[in-house]
């Protein structure tokens, strides 16, 4: 699973929630990214283990990853409440007809976006901070980095991760919308990076967007550096859509949706 996530300075938060993650700063308390996937789904378990889904459980106690950015401490809350909420809703079309109706009824999702009106009292924003992909790392997660902007965590060596400032990842969105709207006009290839765009657009401005490739890091074919060559393929074929060459354009893109086809048939297998 690939993640796109938004760190906010504490400045941001409520006064409550400001007094929460600073004292899990000073306790040097956040959990890796691997631990709080486990967390969220340990905690969701529950919730979903019955006939039906008991959305009291889904009132947990919160927790955040944390991250040190030029001096100053981000917070990336884990947002279970309104990530579960999200996923339950989106059954509907994320999994296949009639798996779709048997794991999740139109009762259930109706139940969950009523929900998601209501923030929770235990995380007053109703938003989130973080998306995810299963087994691909989608086209305009891409468009926001540079492949200069890859990071090495000493924690997490096989990891491949990129960080920028949220004013960067906007521009090079607006940047990407601006480019294929000259190219194809206003199309339906274009509604997800609409809405990463609306996404982004609520959180602070001094935060940071950080892709993280998770387990998916492990199938892919690095260089000795370790470097990915997706953000580049993407950046590419942008360029040279710009400049009017489709056909190059073109092939950067087949480039890089070869990397993830190939990936991604490892969910079909499973």
């Amino acid at each position: 699973m690939s993640s796109l996530r938004v760190f906010e300075p504490l400045e941001s938060f409520a006064p409550a929630e400001q007094r929460r993650w600073a004292a899990l700063i000073d306790a040097h308390g956040a959990p890796t990214p691997e631990v709080a996937d486990g967390q969220v789904r340990l905690g969701l378990l529950p919730a979903v283990a019955g006939s039906t889904v008991d959305f009291r459980r889904l009132e947990v106690v919160e927790s955040a990853l944390t991250l040190r950015w030029e001096g100053a401490d981000l917070v990336c809350p884990l947002d279970t409440r309104p990530r579960a909420l999200q996923a339950i809703v989106d059954s509907e079309w994320r999994l296949p007809f009639p798996l779709n109706e048997w794991a999740m009824s139109k009762q259930v999702r109706r139940h969950a976006a009523r929900l998601q009106a209501h923030p929770s009292a235990t995380r007053p924003r109703g938003g989130h901070h973080i998306l995810t992909s299963n087994w691909r790392v989608p086209v305009w997660w891409c468009a926001l980095f540079k492949s200069t902007e890859q990071v090495h965590d000493g924690s997490r060596p096989d990891v491949v991760a990129f960080r920028t400032t949220i004013i960067d990842a906007i521009k090079r969105a607006d940047s990407a919308m601006q480019t294929m709207n000259d190219s194809f006009g206003t199309a339906e290839m274009t509604a997800d990076l609409d809405s990463m765009i609306e996404w982004l657009r609520a959180f602070n401005e001094m935060s940071v967007v950080e892709l993280d490739y998770g387990a998916l890091s492990s199938y892919l074919q690095l260089d000795d550096e370790k470097r990915d060559r997706g953000v580049s393929l993407v950046a590419k074929s942008l360029t040279y859509l710009s400049a009017g060459d489709m056909d190059e354009a073109l092939s950067a893109y087949h480039e890089f949706t070869e990397i993830w086809e190939e990936i991604a048939r490892l969910e079909a297998w499973n």
